[in-house]
């Protein structure tokens, strides 16, 4: 059994991030379940819309850029774009950097560069995995009148 890194503070992260979503956009965040392999699904008028993944991460929106873009477990990509393919759901992506909240929205998938990479720090040789990188001129800022998550 693989151990699960994922701690209450980031659960709360995660859970700020899409208490702020959820109002600015006016819909409902539900967390799923380990095995879907995604955070969110997004609700409107009782219909899932779109699935969604919440990293938090500390580093400013420059460094993640220089680091070519945010690394996204290919698992994970391919499950948001079989939610896309098979319903018709989008894939928000939301990243709460140490310089703000960035968004993106994908509504397809597009050849993003896929390489084999990810945590070195733990000693899990599972951290390593085929991540797609998504670029940073990928997401959009929120604008923010007051920022909960920080």
């Amino acid at each position: 059994m693989r151990p699960i890194y994922e701690t209450a503070q980031d659960l709360k992260n995660e859970n700020e991030v899409a208490a702020y979503l959820s109002a600015a956009w006016g819909c409902d965040f539900v967390k799923l379940k380990i095995s879907y392999g995604l955070d969110f699904a997004i609700i409107k008028d009782g219909a899932v819309v779109a699935t969604a993944e919440i990293k938090c991460r500390n580093y400013d929106s420059a460094s993640i850029d220089r680091f070519g873009g945010l690394m996204l477990s290919a698992s994970k990509a391919h499950r948001a774009a079989e939610w896309l393919t098979n319903h018709g759901a989008p894939f928000v992506l939301a990243a709460k950097l140490t310089d703000g909240l960035f968004v993106a929205t994908i509504e397809y998938w597009p050849a993003y560069k896929i390489e084999i990479t990810g945590r070195r720090d733990r000693g899990d040789w599972q951290d390593i995995e085929p991540c797609c990188i998504i670029p940073m001129s990928e997401f959009k800022k929120m604008e923010m009148k007051h920022d909960p998550t920080s």
